[in-house]
């Protein structure tokens, strides 16, 4: 009974009043059209339209009430001062000079909607007015990939979005000048320069106030398909590609096929992407981040090493680099991080700095770890049945174990499969990996 009589005395109140021009977006195609209770006709492209739609309803009083209101359209203060007095009228005017024709700019911001560019429509209205800006940017509720955003926490504010101190713009995609990257089932750009990703099925660019997160953005933006972004080419121009899902905090990063005739190390690291983008549950708190296939130009060709005939894996820039045994398996090639290959990797642990490192290689079956990695490595030993080594046996100068684990204190792992062919590697590794990237 009590809730009848709030809504009674709100119904009331609502018929009582003056007409309410109010937001509904009657067509359903996720843009707001304006309306009145007192009009049959329940479509308008702004609320000075719909305010006009009833003049002949009114009193003059009534529409210079609403000019006064809504002082951003022109035709409705027009006909409010054709009406008023001319002291009255020049002191609409005056007020009305320093805003915009909101009734036109909504007009063509529709029109650039319907055309799917939201950047550009969105711009228009923050210019039209500012105010409306919050009502109008819900359509960013309607699209998969924005729509991401508010289930991470982005809530709209009168200028764009926010999470905690953290704000988002919205803009054309125009005059945005980033790198190729798919988001999900979509493609985008990326400038990190900027701080900024790019949708251009949307029209859409997004910037962030803090330009380090974008990577993180992205990766909301993808959903459980990841990012994928190619970082660069091999030295006969073959594409380096990362993948990256989740956005937590910790950071976990995967490799494979640092050595192009161990092809079982790409499908294990492929594998367990995947079965991430079915699991995406698994990666709360976490960014999982992936490159599969470190030595394309070595695959290609079956061997060991690269095109330049350089052991990658002898090639980073440590302590004990060397560049000795040329013409063997082992050569760590004319100068450290010389290989387009390795500089790849070193900036991918730069611009995603992990808790931990997951290299798989062939062929030793084994769990050889370097850094402070001996309980990590137990972990998943514990869960595939490999032994546990913390050495490999013989001497390695410029390897990765040593660059990342040894030097820069990085818990490394170096997962050693069996021979090619021997073992269903894949699953006899999934907990293993599942472990390695929950940490417990």
């Amino acid at each position: 009974m009590k809730f009848f009589w709030i809504w009674f005395f709100a119904l009331t109140t609502l018929v009582l009043a003056d007409p309410l021009i109010y937001p509904v977006d009657h067509d359903g195609d996720g843009w707001w059209e304006w309306t009145s209770l007192e009009t049959s006709e329940k479509s308008f492209r702004s609320p000075g339209l719909a305010a006009l739609a009833l003049k002949s309803e009114r009193s003059t009083e009534w529409l210079a009430a609403q000019a006064r209101r809504l002082p951003y359209s022109a035709a409705l203060i027009s006909q409010a001062a054709d009406a008023l007095s001319q002291e009255e009228s020049l002191s609409l005017w005056k007020r009305a000079e320093t805003e915009r024709d909101g009734d036109h700019l909504l007009l063509v911001a529709h029109r650039f909607y319907r055309a799917g560019r939201w950047g550009d429509a969105l711009k228009l209205v923050s210019l039209a007015h500012p105010p409306w800006f919050k009502t109008y940017a819900s359509i960013l509720k309607t699209d998969p990939t924005t729509a991401r955003l508010f289930e991470n926490g982005w809530e709209l504010e009168e200028e764009g979005l926010r999470r905690g101190d953290l704000k988002l713009s919205l803009g054309p995609s125009e005059g945005v000048d980033g790198k190729p990257l798919r988001v999900g089932d979509r493609t985008g750009e990326i400038s990190r320069s900027e701080g900024v990703v790019t949708l251009p099925h949307l029209g859409l660019s997004l910037r962030l106030s803090r330009k380090s997160e974008v990577d993180r953005l992205a990766s909301e933006l993808a959903g459980a398909g990841g990012v994928t972004e190619v970082l660069g080419t091999s030295v006969e121009g073959r594409e380096i590609v990362a993948h990256w899902l989740g956005s937590g905090p910790e950071v976990v990063t995967f490799f494979g096929a640092f050595h192009g005739d161990e092809p079982e190390s790409v499908l294990v690291v492929e594998n367990f992407r995947d079965y991430l983008r079915e699991h995406p549950e698994l990666l709360e708190g976490k960014t999982a981040v992936f490159l599969p296939v470190v030595n394309p130009d070595g695959l290609e060709a079956e061997q060991r090493k690269n095109a330049r005939e350089v052991d990658l894996n002898r090639n980073f820039p440590t302590s004990n680099w060397n560049s000795e045994g040329k013409d063997t398996d082992y050569w760590g090639g004319p100068s450290a991080a010389s290989e387009p290959e390795t500089r790849i990797v070193v900036d991918l642990l730069e611009r995603f700095p992990p808790a931990r490192i997951i290299s798989v290689h062939c062929p030793y079956r084994c769990v050889n770890y370097d850094g402070p990695a001996e309980e990590l490595a137990e972990l998943i030993a514990d869960a595939n049945g490999y032994e546990v080594k913390p050495s490999i046996g013989y001497a390695t100068p410029g390897s990765f174990g040593t660059y990342a684990g040894i030097e820069r204190k990085i818990p490394t792992i170096t997962l050693e499969l069996p021979p090619t062919g021997e073992e269903d590697v894949w699953n006899q590794n999934r907990e293993a990996m599942v472990r390695a990237l929950r940490g417990e």
